[in-house]
């Protein structure tokens, strides 16, 4: 006899307070009073992020998660796994994290939430400000992939990663891949504060064809985008002054947030 549930249900029941830590790594335990925003951080290809983030269990302890929580802000690097490329099935995950976040935390509705990352978690970033069914508060990415066509068609790493990440879907290959691409989804992106830095050289994820485009249409469509171009350095790889000043946007943004819910 066949079984069918409802498809959330099974991510309710993976995914919640009790075993919130099994899918995403936190700051808790340096937290030292009442959360006043939670912080997202999405892994890159392979499950290693530029912005800290460890794809493992146990306490974060990167300089993101220590600054996050000096200002008492969750951090949780979420498990979506390596090749994920914000999916329908990473944006389930992620979605039920923050589910069982707030069931955790016993939080107010109007927490604020950052979703952040950098290559493949920056255009994770984007993508689950695009997608998700929570509201999201603020968004920043270094290093986005927005264009997924010219990912699979431009390295010789990234056909199987994204094709994994896509060969469920109900839809022609390149309906899928316009589906992951932030310059084509800037249309639905919310209406929230962005901050993209992008290096100037990066070999990888090309700037004028990844995050110059996402600007300018996010820019033409009137939304908030606070963009850096940083000189002189390869994929992702911020200058520490620049990756500082990444967080501290973050941080303060978010604490912003915050106190406007108050």
């Amino acid at each position: 006899m066949e079984v069918r549930t409802d498809p959330e249900s099974k991510y309710r029941e993976a995914i919640n307070a009790k075993t919130l830590n099994d899918f995403a790594r936190t700051n808790e335990h340096s937290l030292t009073g009442p959360i006043r925003g939670v912080a997202l951080e999405f892994p890159g290809l392979g499950g290693g992020s530029c912005m800290g983030g460890v794809d493992a269990v146990g306490e974060s302890t990167s300089y993101y998660a220590l600054r996050c929580a000096h200002e008492n802000i969750l951090s949780a690097y979420v498990f979506t796994g390596p090749w994920s490329w914000m999916n329908d099935q990473a944006v389930r995950i992620a979605d039920a994290v923050l589910d069982a976040i707030w069931d955790r935390y016993g939080l107010s509705p109007d927490i604020p939430v950052a979703s952040t990352g950098g290559s493949m978690g920056g255009c994770g970033a984007l993508l689950f400000a695009r997608y998700s069914r929570h509201r999201i508060s603020l968004c920043a990415a270094n290093g986005p992939a927005c264009d997924m066509r010219d990912m699979y068609r431009s390295h010789p790493d990234m056909p199987r990663t994204i094709f994994n990440a896509v060969a469920h879907y109900d839809c022609t290959l390149d309906e899928a891949l316009a589906s992951l691409s932030a310059n084509e989804q800037v249309g639905h992106m919310p209406f929230i504060p962005y901050y993209i830095v992008h290096t100037a050289r990066d070999e990888i994820i090309p700037i004028e064809k990844h995050s110059d485009i996402f600007v300018r249409r996010m820019r033409e469509l009137g939304h908030r985008v606070e963009y850096k171009v940083v000189p002189d350095r390869l994929h992702c790889d911020l200058e520490p002054k620049d990756f500082y000043e990444m967080v501290d946007w973050i941080v303060d943004t978010t604490l912003k947030a915050s106190e406007g819910a108050d």
